[in-house]
């Protein structure tokens, strides 16, 4: 008989098809006797736009999905906190017995109309005709899918209309699987385990019964399916998340539906009968922790991010620039009215946020600050007339030096404990102390040859020159005269602000620009490299990777991608990096920070507290009136921060500064045991080219000229350097005075030696004169003998000549003779 009454049903319904009209007018007759019926469905639907395929999807997919949070690696973490939740999921998902236990309760017909059954309008109108106690409206799921999307609840003959066209359309336009998928989507099923209300038959698979659609069972499927028709009426858990005392309603609701499942002859007489015997208490699920209870901190800052993400993302498509809009007001109400946009988009468009959090090492590194023994004394403050007890917090960040990525925090002791979602590590600031010293006073100065590690820095009586107030040490007292090196091992505060002094103040504010952090003057006071200015835990540890990334500063962050629902990656994080040191400057103030752990240093005891190796180096810092304490340390890999305090500014009980050293060794310790690689690497920091090493200190081989300065020391003379310069000048004195005295006996030397000389050539000279006289002398005898020969020699040739006349004469008078001879001969002869 049930299959031929089924059959008889299947060959009426080209019937049913031609009659649906007539029985829109025939029901407008009822209420209008003697009106044109058609006309009147015309006028309540002639203002109603024809509405297109587009319109329609749109409409119909147009609800919200809870979003999804991930650890790293893909882990899951929860959902993103809403008041409704919902997770999307494909009609080949979900368990046939839930379409069966639906269709069988909710619309028989379902594959056999075109939107609408014409008995359930001609029930309908009955029913307001007649001004029945019962009024119910159109009842397959397509127009129930009409009413949940597009329109209102509202009964009347023109909410009616409108949703019969568009349940036509519909049908038209989207196959019976999409309208089924559609509705399993957005139908309410009341509230899950936590006392959350629940859409969607996935959510309320979960949320009920702690399955998957795809696993829900006979007696499951039919009990979700129920909850259509009254959600909160039938759904068995209070808003407290606590199972109802009573829960006749909904599993007679069931049974229902287990009855129309075997009439229909979805499901066995056995099956029925095994259902019907199901005990739905036994096999609700049990309320579990959901993201904001169990990682109340972590989830909030997912959030906090997320929305700074999607905020930026909404101002880039609208074109908007908050740094040109000038009117400061009107600014943040633009930002403020964007950041809401982006609240509700994360809230409700089911994205997947994925994290760099380390599931592991965030769930261990809450664990190991999990003593109270660990810590010190809890404070009783009064703030606007109420008294609050306060107990010592800390937070720790753990960063991935390369990629910026944030491995694991502990943003306060009561992860998961309490409802406050202050997080400590990455939102609370906080004076950083010393630990500012390497980041703004010695690296600067190392960078702009101003000093290094081996350059005389004076630890002595110092002054603001602002406010004329004395600069003081932790243990009120000067060390005189020591080395930068020196000087930051044992965290003097003088030589930090004497350096930071010799830094220009442009150069000094670019850096601490640059470094992330933000303060409200353009000038920076004297007082910066004490740490007076406040940081977060994630700032300053991102600072300190700087150093082991070669003096770049590679920008933290913590979410890795946003995917929209249909796993398009909306937001994929993108390496921020800018260059703020040299290799040089970056492994000279590594080597320095080695020392910190080192005998003499202020983290010594770490390393002996600590069950691996690694190339630490690090610095401490204490906040004025000890309030807050830090260390920070990195290696190759990693760096670690963490800080002690409370979360109002309250002074330490004694002991603090070995109290947090040892709650950092623990937190190394913790993250070491879940990720040895990590946390030890194999590696040593790299020196870099341009190092020198000078007997048993390294300098930036750019100023080696440095060595042996001592410019400091003459800017701010130690008593120490002040009588070793006595000594000096006394040295000096002495030395003069003896070499007076040498040159003394030496020109008295030489005056005796000239004197000598003098005598010796004196004598020299007379026996030289009496040996030029006697040489004159022998000379002028020799002249008197020269010339009496010469006279001698001049007689005789004077004679000679004489001689030589005469005989001349006589030649001539004889040739004379000869020639008057030869001339009266000549006469003679004639």
């Amino acid at each position: 008989m049930k299959k031929l009454s089924k059959s008889i049903r299947i060959s009426s319904l080209v019937l049913n098809k031609l009659v649906i009209m007539f029985c829109v007018i025939l029901i407008i007759s009822m209420l209008f006797a003697g009106g044109t019926a058609a006309g009147y469905f015309a006028a309540l639907v002639k203002d109603e736009p024809l509405t297109t395929e587009k319109e329609l999807r749109d409409a119909i997919y147009n609800y919200e999905e809870t979003s999804s949070i991930y650890f790293n690696d893909n882990v899951y973490l929860g959902t993103v906190p809403t008041e409704l939740e919902r997770h999307e999921v494909s009609l080949d998902d979900v368990s046939e017995y839930v379409t069966q236990a639906l269709i069988s309760t909710e619309d028989e017909y379902f594959y056999e109309h075109d939107g609408v059954v014409p008995k359930a309008i001609l029930r309908a109108g009955v029913q307001e005709v007649a001004n029945t106690s019962i009024q119910t409206g159109g009842s397959t799921l397509t127009q129930q899918l009409i009413k949940q999307q597009i329109l209102t609840n509202e009964v009347s003959f023109d909410r009616k209309a409108t949703e019969i066209m568009l349940a036509l359309r519909l049908e038209h336009f989207m196959s019976k699987e999409e309208i089924l998928e559609a509705y399993l989507n957005v139908t309410p099923f009341g509230r899950n385990a936590n006392g959350r209300q629940i859409s969607g038959v996935q959510a309320a698979a979960q949320g009920i019964f702690g399955v998957d659609a795809s696993d829900l069972n006979i007696p499951q499927a039919a009990f979700i399916a129920g909850l259509a028709q009254s959600p909160f009426g039938y759904t068995p858990f209070t808003s407290e998340g606590n199972v109802k005392k009573n829960l006749d309603a909904g599993i007679n609701r069931m049974k229902t539906v287990i009855t129309n499942m075997r009439d229909e002859e979805y499901i066995t007489e056995e099956e029925y009968e095994d259902a019907m015997d199901y005990d739905i208490r036994e096999h609700l699920t049990s309320s579990s922790p959901s993201s904001l209870q169990e990682y109340q901190y972590l989830t909030t800052d997912i959030l906090r991010r997320a929305q700074d993400i999607i905020t930026d993302q909404l101002l880039e498509e609208d074109g908007i620039v908050l740094s040109d809009i000038e009117d400061k007001e009107e600014r943040s109400e633009v930002k403020d009215s964007y950041r809401e946009k982006a609240r509700l988009e994360i809230r409700k468009n089911g994205y997947k946020i994925h994290t760099t959090i380390d599931k592991k090492l965030y769930d261990a590194m809450q664990e190991a600050v999990n003593d109270p023994s660990l810590f010190g004394s809890n404070r009783t403050i009064t703030k606007k007339g109420e008294t609050i007890t306060l107990q010592e917090e800390t937070a720790a960040v753990l960063l991935d030096n390369a990629s910026g990525a944030i491995l694991a925090y502990i943003p306060g002791r009561d992860e998961g404990k309490s409802a406050n979602q202050f997080n400590l590590a990455t939102v609370g600031d906080r004076p950083n102390g010393s630990t500012m010293k390497p980041l703004l006073a010695y690296a600067p100065a190392m960078e702009l040859g101003i000093i290094q590690p081996s350059t005389i820095m004076p630890d002595t009586e110092e002054y603001y020159r602002v406010n004329n107030q004395k600069i003081s040490n932790f243990d009120n007292g000067y060390k005189g005269r020591m080395t930068v090196r020196q000087a930051l091992a044992q965290s003097r505060n003088v030589p930090a602000v004497r350096a930071f002094k010799e830094v220009p103040a442009d150069t000094a504010r670019e850096v601490f620009n640059k470094y992330g952090f933000s303060y409200h003057e353009p000038g920076l006071p004297e007082s910066t490299p004490l740490g007076q200015i406040d940081v977060t835990v994630e700032q300053n540890v991102n600072a300190y990777a700087t150093f082991a990334n070669g003096g770049d500063h590679v920008e933290s962050y913590l979410i890795e991608s946003i995917e929209a629902k249909d796993g398009e990656e909306i937001y994929k994080h993108e390496k921020k990096s800018v260059n703020i040191f040299s290799p040089q400057t970056a492994y000279l103030t590594i080597d320095m920070m080695r020392d910190v752990l080192r005998s003499g240093g202020t983290a010594s005891s770490i390393p002996g507290q600590l069950k691996f190796q690694a190339d630490w180096a690090g610095k401490t810092g204490t906040s004025q009136e000890a309030k807050d304490y830090w260390f920070v340390a990195t290696n190759p890999n990693v760096t670690l921060g963490a800080w002690l305090g409370y979360t109002e500014p309250s002074v330490l009980d004694s002991g603090y500064s070995p109290r947090l050293q040892r709650l950092w060794a623990r937190i190394a310790n913790t993250a070491y045991d879940i990720n040895p690689e990590l946390m030890s690497p194999s590696n040593s920091f790299q020196e870099p080219d341009g190092i020198s090493h000078i007997d048993s200190e390294i300098y930036n081989s750019k100023f080696t000229g440095l060595r042996g300065t001592d410019k400091f020391e003459k800017m701010y003379p130690t008593k120490e350097y002040v009588e070793k310069k006595k000594e000096e000048e006394k040295k000096k004195e002495e030395e003069k005075k003896q070499k007076e005295e040498k040159k003394k006996e030496e020109k008295e030397k030489k005056e005796e030696e000239k004197r000598k000389k003098e005598k010796e050539a004196k004598k020299k000279e007379e026996e030289q004169k009496k040996k030029e006289e006697q040489k004159q002398k022998e000379e002028e005898e020799a002249r008197k003998k020269e010339e009496e020969k010469k006279k001698k020699e001049e007689a005789k040739k004077k004679e000679e000549e004489a001689k030589k006349e005469e005989e001349r004469k006589k030649q001539e008078e004889a040739k004379k003779k000869e020639a008057e001879q030869k001339e009266k001969q000549e006469k003679n002869e004639d």
